[in-house]
């Protein structure tokens, strides 16, 4: 029997792949784990933890996990967080259930804190892509959306490489009518990171101003979400082995 959620993860710190799994807690949502990225685990995961070894581009490899999914629903996460709240599973499915309405993406809120202790909250305000809160639009950070609502949208553009690959989804949910929101589970970054891979990539400038901003002239004003050019997919040629697109350094 498929799982109902499948949790989907650029990975590249298997140091910390436990601590995120163990932060899951216990769920009576079905799920599975999937971790993608070029370092081996090196150790025996759990029964519903999968590894595929990739060293393809961090957005690459967040498809690749869409591509193996089983759930009915996706559940995209970095490996580097940590969730602050107890059966997140189960309350993120719960949220985006109550909606009853598949064009959605379901967000996390976002803290600052080390492993299950979080120090610092930020208010919904800050979790907003456009400045309307009256018809808000907030940004996605370990969100949750039907597979195959995921898969009409037309999956990850391989423009991207490694950030802003999510807004330009939500965007899209955003320009096809549906709706975005917060839930009330927690994610904190761990601190213990070797590199962080976004973050040099987000900094380079690569993702928001060379693509992000040429696909979103208008991001800005709610109201006028319109993407300038067709999604280029992925293809299923050498997926694992070739980074297609836009690259960069990811490991």
């Amino acid at each position: 029997m498929n799982p109902t959620i499948s949790v989907v993860v650029s990975a590249a710190r298997p140091k910390l792949w436990l601590d995120l799994y163990s932060s899951m807690g216990e769920n009576t949502v079905s799920f599975e784990v999937l971790f993608v990225g070029p370092n081996s685990p090196g150790c025996q995961l759990p029964s519903n933890v999968s590894f595929v070894k990739s060293s393809t581009k961090p957005v690459q490899c967040f498809e690749i996990g869409t591509r193996l999914a089983l759930g009915q629903y996706l559940l995209f996460l970095a490996d580097d967080t940590f969730f602050c709240t107890p059966h997140p599973l189960d309350d993120l499915y719960a949220q985006y259930v109550a909606f009853n309405n598949e064009k959605l993406m379901v967000s996390c809120r976002y803290g600052e804190g080390s492993g299950s202790c979080f120090t610092k909250v930020f208010p919904r305000e800050n979790h907003l892509a456009s400045g309307d809160s009256r018809n808000p639009v907030y940004m996605p950070v370990g969100f949750i959306m039907n597979r195959t609502y995921y898969r009409y949208l037309g999956g990850l553009d391989r423009n991207f490489i490694a950030v802003y690959w999510d807004l330009d989804l939500c965007f899209r949910v955003v320009e096809d009518g549906g709706l975005t929101a917060l839930s009330d589970v927690w994610l904190v970054e761990q601190k213990d990171k070797h590199d962080d891979i976004f973050m040099y990539i987000a900094f380079s400038g690569a993702d928001k101003d060379v693509t992000l901003k040429r696909l979103w002239p208008m991001f800005g004003i709610h109201s006028n979400f319109k993407r300038t050019a067709s999604v280029m997919p992925f293809t299923n040629y050498k997926i694992l082995e070739e980074s297609q697109g836009l690259k960069g350094r990811w490991i």
